[in-house]
């Protein structure tokens, strides 16, 4: 979210507004497509396009999936479900890697301005053990993501603030008339909008759980995943086309790739770092989440010991 104003800097205001919003409805149905499969594969459901609302879909079960490997083996076979979990392993632990980075950078930043007197909590890698040992192994180590509900609220509000502190700052001090950015940035058609294409498709990415998330959720059926499906991403796709336009519109072409970093040092904004710091935190279990589960699936499958010696036929 931190990198939308340069999404809107590159792509201009109209390519942008169109760009994110084709994402996000693309985004939502895939991931809206991935429940139905789960909820298909325990029963007869009627396609999407058929009016899933009026359609009885018996209740998830056993013969469904709740995991990529498992839609997988039930769509195309068993023998190549690795294919799946090897994806979703590769995608997520490359996540995994890129949220500890932002957390070192995260909570460094913000210790050093709110904790000046307290060196040793100034480092990356210092942080990083502290909030691994606090906060990403216990989280990680849950199975069922129920409890992780909590956590997500908490980094919702975390984020809720750095929005806030950017909406409130581009009311007050951009430059919203004819004079100001956005006016001189509305349909540019330049090369930098495939670049913004890129944080398009990276906003919205969640589907790594989808089926988990079908899975467990309460008195699931289709009807009531499409609703919350759609109020989710609707949310925000409202949040990132107003957390661009803001950032654009109260920097310009100053806009850095990571926006806090266009603000100062004031207390409000190592509370911003502080907050995003927090708001990965508890976002990185859902990713670990999918890592776990694919990684135990190929382990099941006894695909890591693919080279142990065969027995000798006679």
């Amino acid at each position: 979210m931190l990198s939308l104003p340069v999404a809107m800097r590159g792509a201009g205001l109209a390519p942008y507004v169109v760009g994110i919003t084709l994402a996000g409805v693309l985004n939502a149905y895939t991931f809206f497509l991935l429940g139905w499969c789960c909820e298909a594969l325990g029963g007869l459901c009627r396609f999407p396009f058929q009016g899933f609302a009026k359609s009885k879909c018996a209740p998830f079960d056993v013969t469904g999936a709740s995991s990529f490997g498992e839609l997988w083996a039930k769509c195309f076979g068993q023998q190549n479900a690795w294919i799946a979990d090897i994806t979703v392993l590769a995608n997520n632990s490359m996540a995994c890697l890129a949220y500890c980075v932002l957390i070192g950078d995260f909570f460094s930043k913000a210790l050093t301005g709110l904790l000046p007197d307290y060196p040793l909590l100034h480092g990356r890698g210092a942080d990083l053990v502290l909030v691994g040992f606090c906060l990403l192994v216990p989280l990680s180590l849950m199975k069922d993501l129920a409890p992780l509900r909590y956590a997500s609220m908490a980094g919702l509000v975390a984020t809720a603030y750095v929005f806030l502190m950017l909406l409130k700052d581009a009311v007050g001090s951009a430059r919203w008339g004819a004079e100001g950015p956005l006016a001189s940035n509305i349909s540019p058609f330049r090369l930098d909008f495939f670049q913004a294409l890129a944080l398009f498709g990276s906003a919205f990415m969640a589907h790594y759980n989808a089926p988990k998330f079908y899975a467990q959720l309460q008195d699931r059926s289709v009807p009531k995943f499409a609703v919350l499906v759609c109020a989710a991403f609707g949310l925000a796709l409202v949040v990132f086309v107003v957390f661009g336009m803001c950032g654009f519109a109260l920097f310009g072409y100053e806009a850095e790739g990571n926006i806090l970093k266009n603000y100062g040092f004031g207390p409000e904004v190592m509370l911003a770092w502080l907050s995003m710091g927090f708001s990965v935190a508890f976002t990185y279990p859902l990713v670990f989440s999918g890592f776990r589960d694919s990684f135990a699936s190929l382990r099941r499958a006894q695909f890591f010991f693919c080279w142990e010696r065969q027995p000798d036929q006679h």
